[in-house]
């Protein structure tokens, strides 16, 4: 990957032929392939450039960071086995100068604690028999006579699965029997049923003592309705069209007794009507949702005929338009069924590049602007957030140069210096506020193209930085002392190692080799097992003394989270400290209890712990807590649900609870607490959304003692739902108006990676105050700083969330500022270095503890427990989640997280994602894990590829395509198949072509000019899928799944976009569909609608048919008719301007009617809007906006 920097400009003679030349080119990454007698690679070298050098031409392992990964293939030439060698640095650091490895021919025997070794086995029939990862623990797969996946089995053992004739289904044994009764973490079954089409009919979990938890999904139109009679058009809860092929219902567990229920309070119905397109979808509450669709099939207006018993009906329809290209063009919320009156509204605007230019808001009605100009300047109540882009022919770039926030301030996207490699590969090098010359907010310094080594806050000069050793050595913000091209933050694999923020005046202390002249902000670090799961988070500060400031993690054989020790890390030994925490799993994840410690004794006994007991029904909702294990000292607490499976009620204690209300797309609207038994409840909260489900509004008490609402926030939103202004008026009851205003700034490692906040006082447009926010590996806030770099507040967690403030002077960590924290200055005077010297007291960071820091102390009250901030008014917290004070609980966009329970508040829209309970956070991963959306956990440690981009429009698959979802380990050979395809066209690749999306980090182009063989890989990739039994998954599902964002799927999903673009040259309409839709994971498959088209074009005449036939015989296959439709028969239309013969047809279809081969083109099954683009997003150097798919609304 280059700038090519001296080569000819597009379009001119010799730009092509210039890519076979990188010598006086910028090489950010480099990759070479190796390949044995066999034609397999068995080797891959991937070097990254460092962040400071300005060399030109190609690099290697002595000037630029190598990461190596072999391979082991067995006689068949399948490959057996992946071996991560990371860089090879004996230090432990991802750095340059290590050489290639020795490539194996056999599996190793003994695994090296410097390799992630990854091992598949194959069936007599060559499908893959078990999956074995770095850790040893197995992935077993059970099929049945047609190849079909069976049943998963988790940390194999010893489990088998046997078919039962009465209940028809699979039975399993030895299922969770080696790890005690109360950590269920051996042999997790997961089983399927299949009906004669090849439809999951149940998906049932597996529990000890042969319990199960079954749900069923009916495409038996017969068993759905009972009749073989088609619906009324009039009752919309019929459906039009009799067939087998589509899901009529879901039926969940049974809370008693996990068989799948029956009644309606267990069910989710869904009808269609004659195209196969959804028109209604009634949940478990009876809240119906109807669909109205225009001529295209697009969903204009979601509205509810019916409201289940406690949902709020204040919004009765959500209404969308499109524009004359089919964008997405106003998004409203309205109080009628009819879409009149309307809520809220959201409109967007588009550049002729087809990028997001404008996004406007109203949270209190239609968007107004002047004159009636869609285009205008918001008037009343609405807002804009308005982007600006720079468009340079010569250079070939449209890049994103502004955000312009709602108040009018830009925020600015700078490039660098012109000429220089960030300019040229348009890759953001800073942001920064204002317009002219405005001062730096932050910057970034990066290893190869977007492995972030350095964040950089000039105004307060402060800095994340992956280059600091913890000996006082840093190579970063004009420091020299660190190894060149050592990078002591990373591990050899690239995952986290050392969390550093620091001074920028942060160097080496005079006449010492392991000291800094003074301490670090935070410098946290972490250690990790062959799982890549994290083992410890400890406080490295030299002269850290708070005792309970460290962390040490354990974790079952699935992976989850059992135990947090709390202590402190002397160099060798955890010292363990009153907090620590232990977790006792069944096998889906609820926690059958969490002891405390609270003597710091290390042990959980009932004397000196505090143990608590929850009690779970089958389908996974908490019925009750007992906070100490006692029945008489403190009883068991009890919870509701609706039947929906929404947190209905969550008693605090005793004698008070928290009562939650929902609406009828099961978004949390009201909190209030209520006394036990119920008496008057006081409101907390009241929030409303727009209908992307942006939060718009918060009305909040902010009271010590509760006593109604007194204060109202109004939020506006980036199009990537970040939120980044809010209005707040405190007392718009009676005097409405904006009294204050602050803005978020948001950075670019990750969509919550909060950079800085602004207050404005008296929202006149002064903003007095700028904090900066410092985060840890998770990106949880965990300290600000304001403008001048001095401390405001520190935020610890447990695993889970939990917070703990603290105020700058607070020194021992027990959330107040007294007269024993002023003690402890006065006892700790000294220089960094010294036996007394105490980090935390050094306040000022001046690397000595004298008199300064004493008159820096200032008394102050804690906190309550779970509080993260005061003075900046700061929301952002645990894993960059938005914080409510007023009830305790995180938003996380589609959810909310409650960090006490461990558990979201309501199942999860996007299914079993997460494992077979609905809410389970993280799968039971919260040190290793981010959830950005609420929908899906993701890996975080791979800094080596990214931060995994979260899916805007993750939606609701057709259930099916859950239980089908290839295991992370054999998809991840898929792709590396799909690497080694890729790699031998890699003559033909035109580098500079970048598309954005989830893959566009890889950059693997497959020139376009090259029909034929675009067409070739395509096939071999198709083939790989198909010889790895994925080919039957939902394909573009499966690539923009998180389990695939890694460094594989991200190349996965570039070559794909790449293919079909090549495919689809001279289509550009319908080549900027497929890239709209392609990575985002929100279409499933529509292999047997097409196929049935396919029979009807094949089974006639051998003739020519015109475009207008072709089309016709699409919509008579009953294919469901959608952009993506009618933009394919364009595409007839575009490429058979004369006609087609069958065997065209078949070749563009990629339809083999005769085999019932599977093809890859779209349908729309279960999706109800549209939502806008992710970004900004980076991408290659370019910021860019695209259309993203819907998310079904339950």
């Amino acid at each position: 990957i280059t700038d090519r920097r001296n080569d000819p400009v597009p379009g001119a003679s010799g730009n092509y032929a210039a890519v076979g030349s990188v010598t006086d080119d910028t090489v950010f990454e480099q990759s070479h392939y190796q390949y044995n007698a066999s034609d397999r690679l068995e080797l891959v070298t991937n070097l990254k450039r460092r962040h400071e050098t300005t060399s030109l031409g190609a690099i290697t392992y002595t000037s630029a960071v190598p990461t190596y990964q072999t391979f082991v293939y067995d006689e068949a030439k399948r490959r057996i086995a992946t071996i991560d060698h990371g860089t090879r640095s004996s230090s432990d650091f991802f750095e340059m100068g290590n050489a290639a490895p020795t490539v194996a021919t056999t599996i190793p025997g003994t695994y090296p604690s410097d390799q992630l070794i990854s091992v598949a086995a194959y069936n007599e029939r060559g499908l893959a028999d078990y999956m074995l990862d770095p850790a040893l623990k197995s992935t077993k797969y059970f099929y049945d006579d047609l190849g079909r996946r069976i049943a998963v089995v988790e940390n194999y053992d010893d489990a088998t699965i046997a078919w039962n004739g009465t209940t028809l289904q699979w039975d399993a044994s030895n299922v969770g029997h080696s790890s005690g009764p109360l950590n269920d973490s051996t042999d997790r079954v997961t089983s399927f049923v299949y009906d004669g089409s090849g439809n999951v009919t149940k998906q049932v979990a597996h529990l000890p003592s042969s319990g199960v938890q079954v749900t069923q999904y009916v495409y038996d139109y017969n068993a759905a309705y009972g009749t073989t009679t088609v619906g009324s058009n009039s009752v919309m809860t019929d459906s039009l069209i009799a067939s087998n092929d589509l899901l009529y219902k879901v039926r969940y567990p049974d809370e008693s007794t996990g068989a799948p229920g029956t009644g309606a309070a267990y069910t989710v119905s869904y009808a269609y009507n004659r195209g196969g397109e959804l028109r209604s979808t009634t949940d478990q509450n009876t809240t119906r949702h109807v669909y109205t669709r225009d001529s295209l099939g697009r969903v204009t207006k979601d509205h509810v005929d019916a409201f289940g018993t406690n949902i709020d009906n204040t919004v009765k329809a959500i209404a969308v338009t499109y524009d004359s290209l089919s964008r997405l063009d106003q998004v409203r919320s309205a109080s009628d069924t009819s879409a009149a009156t309307i809520v809220n509204d959201l409109r967007f605007r588009y550049t002729p590049l087809w990028q997001v230019a404008k996004v406007y808001q109203d949270h209190d009605g239609v968007v107004e602007t002047t004159s009636s100009d869609p285009d205008g300047t918001p008037i009343n109540n609405t807002a804009r957030v308005q982007y600006t882009y720079a468009n340079d022919a010569a250079k070939n770039y449209s890049r994103l140069t502004a955000m312009t926030y709602p108040d009018g301030t830009p925020l600015n996207y700078k490039y660098g210096t012109a000429t220089l490699m960030d300019d040229r590969i348009s890759r953001v090098e800073s942001l920064s506020f204002g317009t002219g010359t405005s001062p730096t907010l932050v910057s970034y310094a990066r290893v190869g193209l977007d492995m972030v080594a350095g964040v950089d806050y000039p105004t307060p000069d402060v800095q994340l930085d992956r280059t600091y050793d913890g000996l006082g050595r840093r190579r970063y913000v004009g420091w020299q002392l660190a190894p060149l091209g050592s990078y002591a933050g990373w591990d050899r694999f690239g995952r986290v190692k050392r969390q550093s923020w620091l001074d920028g005046t942060l160097t080496r202390k005079t006449g010492s080799t392991t000291l800094p002249n003074k301490p670090p902000i935070i410098e946290t670090i972490h250690g990790f097992d062959a799982a890549s799961n994290r083992l410890n988070a400890y406080d490295d500060r030299d002269g850290a003394k708070i005792v309970d400031r460290d962390w040490a993690y354990q974790y079952d054989g699935l992976d989850r989270l059992k135990e947090a020790q709390r202590g402190g890390y002397n160099g060798s030994t955890l010292i363990t400290a009153a907090g620590s925490q232990q977790w006792a799993l069944d096998m889906l994840g609820n926690w059958a209890t969490v002891a405390t410690d609270l003597n710091g004794n290390g042990t959980y006994d009932a004397l000196s712990s505090e143990v608590e007991i929850r009690n779970h029904n089958e389908a996974n909702e908490l019925e009750d807590r007992d906070p100490d294990g006692s029945v008489t000292t403190l009883p068991a607490v009890p919870f509701t649900y609706d039947n929906a499976g929404n947190m209905r009620q969550q008693n605090k204690s005793s004698t008070t609870a928290h009562v939650y209300t929902h609406d009828a797309w099961n978004r949390l609207v009201k909190v209030q607490l209520d006394s036990v038994p119920s008496s008057t409840p006081i409101t907390l909260n009241e929030s409303e959304y727009n209908g992307l489900h942006w939060r718009t509004v918060k009305k909040t008490d902010t009271t010590s003692v509760p006593n109604g609402l007194d204060q109202k926030r109004v939020m506006y939103y980036s199009a990537a739902w970040q939120m980044i202004q809010e209005d707040i008026d405190h007392s718009y009851l009676t005097s409405p108006g904006t009294n204050d205003r602050a803005q978020q700034v948001w950075g670019l490692r990750y969509i919550d990676d909060a950079a800085a906040r602004r207050t404005d006082t008296g929202a006149n447009g002064s903003y007095e105050s700028t904090y900066y926010y410092i985060t840890d590996a998770q990106f949880s806030v965990v300290a600000i700083l304001n403008s001048t770099g001095v401390l405001q507040e520190r935020v610890r967690y447990d695993a889970y969330g939990k917070a703990r403030h603290s105020w700058p002077s607070d020194v021992d960590g027990d959330g107040d500022s007294d007269t024993t924290d002023s003690t402890t200055i006065t006892g700790a005077y000294g220089t960094i270095g010294a036996t007394a010297y105490n980090a935390d007291c050094d306040i000022n960071r001046s690397g000595t503890v004298d008199a300064t820091d004493l008159g820096l102390w200032i008394a102050k009250t804690a906190l309550p427990a779970g509080e993260i901030s005061h003075l900046p008014d700061n929301s952002v917290g645990y894993d960059g989640y938005l914080f409510n004070k007023e009830f305790q609980v995180y938003t996380v966009r589609f959810r909310h997280y409650e960090p006490v329970l461990g558990r979201w508040l309501k199942r999860d829209p996007a299914g079993y994602v997460d494992g077979m309970s609905a809410y389970q956070f993280v799968g039971g991963r919260p040190t290793t894990s981010l959830d950005p959306m609420g929908l899906e956990g993701q890996p975080i440690w791979d800094d080596r590829n990214g931060i995994p981009t979260p899916s805007y429009g993750k939606c609701l698959q057709n259930l099916e395509d859950d239980t089908k979802r290839c295991s992370k380990e054999r998809c991840e050979n898929i792709v590396r198949r799909a690497k080694e395809l890729a790699a031998g066209y890699q003559s033909l690749q035109q580098r500079r072509n970048k598309i954005s999306g989830p893959g566009a980090r890889c950059e693997l182009d497959i020139i376009n000019q090259y029909d034929s063989i675009a067409r070739e890989a395509w096939n071999a990739l198709d083939k790989a899928f198909h010889d790895n039994e994925c080919g039957k998954y939902n394909f573009f599902a499966s690539i923009a799944s998180p389990d695939l964002r890694d460094r594989t799927a991200k190349t996965l999903d570039n070559a794909l976009t790449q293919l079909d673009h090549s495919i689809s040259e001279g289509l550009q309409s319908d080549t900027a569909l497929f890239e709209m839709l392609a990575g985002e994971g929100a279409f499933r498959v529509g292999a047997k609608c097409l196929a049935a088209a396919g029979k009807r074009l094949t089974q006639v005449e051998l003739r020519h048919y015109t475009s207008t036939e072709i089309g016709g015989h699409i919509r008579r296959a009953k294919c469901v008719r959608t952009d993506a439709w009618v933009t394919t028969e364009s595409a007839f239309r575009r490429r058979f301007p004369n006609g087609a013969t069958p065997v065209e047809i078949e070749d563009f279809l990629e339809i083999d009617p005769g085999k019932g081969q599977e093809c890859f083109f779209l349908t729309m099954r279960r999706s109800n809007l549209w939502v806008p683009a992710e970004g900004p997003k980076t991408s290659g150097g370019a910021i860019q906006y695209r259309l993203k798919v819907p998310c079904p609304i339950e």
